[in-house]
């Protein structure tokens, strides 16, 4: 018996594979801009910090602190507002004050996982409040820490004070 058998067109596999080349490299730009960026400069931030204290510079050292965590207690504050209703608010606040910066940067990338994971409804109601809370932490973390963090470095480099040991 013989199968009635026509192979695929070459322009649908060529199609197939654009479209598995383009998810490609959507997944790698969503790796690199939500979790390799945002950790890079969680740890020159904190670098920094650790480096003014290791230097004697202690007054700057708690400056350069209190600009690192300002953005926890703005977060923390939106959590209070919008994010109430949780199960586990308690618990959830507590992480937030004691981790800060390196907490958001992991539920940035959990969230990262369970966009590129598989669908779930548990993980589809998880998604909701995280995207909503991920979305606040960005704009904090990607805009007023990050030009705060610029405006420091400036500042530190203008009265000679040089926190990264590559400009010594």
């Amino acid at each position: 018996r013989e199968e009635n058998h026509n192979p695929e067109p070459l322009s649908t596999i060529l199609n197939n594979t654009k479209f598995y080349r383009r998810e490609y490299l959507r997944t790698l730009a969503a790796i690199v801009t939500e979790a390799i960026l945002p950790l890079t400069s969680l740890v020159a931030s904190f670098l920094n910090v650790l480096q003014l204290f290791l230097m004697g510079q202690y007054n700057l050292g708690w400056v350069g602190l209190t600009l690192f965590l300002l953005p926890t207690f703005l977060v923390l504050f939106y959590y209070l507002e919008n994010m109430f209703h949780r199960q586990n608010k308690l618990i959830e606040m507590c992480l937030i004050t004691v981790f800060g910066p390196f907490l958001r940067w992991f539920c940035s990338v959990r969230l990262l996982i369970l966009k590129l994971g598989v669908e779930d409804t548990n993980a589809n109601m998880e998604a909701g409040d995280l995207s909503t809370f991920i979305h606040a932490a960005k704009m904090l973390d990607g805009i007023f820490q990050t030009s705060m963090q610029v405006i420091w470095l400036l500042y530190l480099i203008a009265i000679e004070v040089y926190p990264f040991p590559i400009f010594d």
